[in-house]
């Protein structure tokens, strides 16, 4: 891994501090998930990347209900039959009525920590 030449000391909660400069060219902002990964005795730091609740695709994801939902998964379940809806729906967990999850979000929905886990 090539040096920058920046060191930065790990503070007692095992923090550390991503120099500004750095955050704002590559687009990390304040509040938002990160990955963590261990390479060897590296850590690598990564942008947290939404994937579909059902195909695990990274493209075209869109909060629905407080889950990520790919378009193509989305449109699947806007054209099954009322039985199979009723599988999904349960599946995740959704209490909002069916005419609810037909309509267009038209909203942002922010999710805790537990939900993307």
């Amino acid at each position: 891994m090539k040096s920058t030449g920046l060191i930065r000391q790990i503070d007692p909660l095992g923090r550390v501090v991503l120099p500004t400069a750095w955050r704002r060219a590559l687009g990390y902002e304040p509040g938002m998930y990160v990955e963590l990964f261990a390479q060897g005795e590296d850590i690598i730091i990564k942008k947290r990347r939404d994937a579909c609740f059902f195909c695990n695709s990274e493209e075209d994801v869109q909060m629905v209900l407080g889950k990520p939902i790919c378009g193509e998964c989305l449109n699947q379940i806007r054209n099954q039959k009322e039985s199979s809806k009723d599988e999904m729906i349960d599946k995740l967990g959704i209490t909002q009525t069916k005419d609810e999850l037909n309509e267009e979000p038209d909203e942002v929905i922010v999710y805790s920590e537990e939900d993307l886990k």
